[in-house]
């Protein structure tokens, strides 16, 4: 939180000071400037007795003065909090930590106490460390990121400042994580400003906003192991080939409708793009796939896992008996009212015990999510215009390539919606079709029957845009 402004903004969120008090030190501020001084907001205030010292270093924590940008390590070396060995010792400890920060390894090591670090921290980022308990939250500040994304990356959305930036403040337990900063940039589709707070001040704080905001509906975690009958999993037929699905009436039967009924709502209500069952010698391994992420979920018991995989692939109407080679099927259900589709691919996995089993992979497609226009889909601006001119040009191909969950379909139907006019004629061929458009000719590719993508070129030629 470089910017003058942004401070400003905090410490009227904390009651430190009021709005009238904001703006005549920020007059002050340029003034000064303009006489060639340069002096800090703070500065402005403890003079003006708008603030004493104490309280500001109560509420932003010590911010350390540094001019020089160096690593974490080298940092706490320099200014003697740790030694050379204990410096090596954590290296090597942080290869086999699992990702955690050199920082967390220091003070699991003991060789630096969580304060010191904090402080080191706020002075290398320039992000002062802020106690959440004295910030007034906006009440809808949940609707910028998910409770998944928050609890999982330690960070909780805290105001918007009410300047011309409007920019989302987010308090972080990390300010480390360049990569994360950025993600939640891209998200909420406007700048955010980082204050630094401790684990457990984010953790109250989420408990607090999301208390609240989460899905009413009994978790999974609740569910596994648990025999009751509950409702069943609400499917939408499409086409023909329906077939009446047979009647589970034993109990382990009905647990095993109630928890992919589950399964499949909390994966929705938690806006995940991919489901992924995939089977363990002792257990069914569960995760989501969150804002890019793939996170582990509640493990489901090993004697519910035929019923669960053979359940899905019923619904998916997928050949329940063939387990030796990938399948593919799809379905549709409704959550809240909303129509989900379900696009659904086995895998045969072999392991020690039990032999061949199948990993099952389930894309959730919300018709009525991600459906953003191309200029918000976070292209620069000299990008954007490249980009608008080779979807317009008569001829040629544009690739868009990324990871799973990266954005390709979206962007993609974000240009057919940027060139859609009544008087071209646009055609797909898609594999599958994801999202349905108004006036636009889309091609289900279905090798099966012949209608490849090879096939599909071949039959549009002349005045055609694809």
């Amino acid at each position: 939180m470089k910017d003058s402004s942004s401070l400003g903004q905090l410490l009227v969120r904390v009651n430190l000071i009021n709005e009238d008090q904001l703006r005549y030190a920020e007059e002050e501020v340029k003034y000064q400037a303009q006489l060639g001084k340069r002096v800090t907001l703070a500065q402005i205030l403890i003079r003006a007795g708008m603030v004493k010292q104490e309280a500001l270093t109560d509420i932003l924590g010590v911010q350390m003065q540094s001019v020089t940008k160096k690593r974490i390590g080298e940092m706490l070396l320099d200014q003697g909090f740790i030694t050379q060995d204990q410096l090596n010792e954590a290296l090597e400890k942080q290869k086999t930590s699992g990702g955690k920060r050199l920082g967390r390894v220091l003070v699991d090591l003991k060789f630096i106490d969580e304060k010191k670090l904090t402080d080191i921290l706020c002075c290398q980022f320039e992000v002062p460390y802020v106690k959440l308990d004295a910030i007034r939250l906006d009440e809808k500040v949940y609707e910028f990121l998910s409770e998944d994304q928050c609890k999982t990356n330690k960070i909780a959305p805290l105001y918007v400042t009410k300047d011309s930036r409007q920019a989302l403040v987010v308090a972080m337990a990390d300010p480390t994580n360049v990569r994360l900063r950025d993600s939640i940039k891209f998200k909420v589709k406007r700048p955010v400003d980082v204050v630094m707070a401790s684990e457990q001040d984010i953790k109250k704080t989420l408990d607090t906003l999301y208390a609240n905001s989460g899905p009413a509906e009994e978790s999974l975690a609740e569910l596994i192991g648990d025999s009751k009958d509950g409702d069943e999993l609400e499917t939408v037929e499409r086409g023909q080939g329906a077939s009446d699905e047979p009647e589970l009436t034993d109990e382990e039967g009905r647990a095993v409708v109630k928890i992919v009924t589950t399964l499949i709502h909390e994966a929705i209500a938690r806006h995940a793009s991919d489901i992924h069952l995939e089977p363990q010698e002792t257990f069914l391994k569960l995760r989501y796939r969150i804002d890019g992420d793939l996170q582990v979920m509640s493990p489901i018991p090993a004697r519910l896992m035929p019923q669960i995989l053979s359940r899905i692939k019923l619904l998916s109407k997928m050949d329940i008996a063939e387990k030796r080679k990938p399948l593919d099927g799809r379905f549709t259900v409704r959550y809240k009212g909303s129509e989900v589709d379900l696009r659904v691919s086995s895998f045969p996995i072999s392991l020690r015990k039990r032999g061949v089993c199948e990993k099952i992979v389930m894309r959730i497609l919300d018709p009525n999510s991600g459906q953003f226009p191309l200029k918000d889909m976070g292209f620069d601006p000299r990008v954007l215009k490249q980009f608008i001119d080779a979807i317009n040009a008569p001829n040629g191909i544009v690739l868009v390539t990324g990871p799973t969950g990266s954005g390709k379909s979206t962007t993609l139907y974000a240009s057919i919606r940027e060139i859609l006019d009544s008087t071209i004629n646009i055609s797909t061929m898609e594999d599958p079709v994801e999202l349905n458009i108004d006036g636009v000719n889309q091609g289900q590719i279905n090798n099966a029957a012949g209608f490849t993508f090879a096939a599909g070129i071949r039959a549009y030629s002349v005045r055609t845009r694809t």
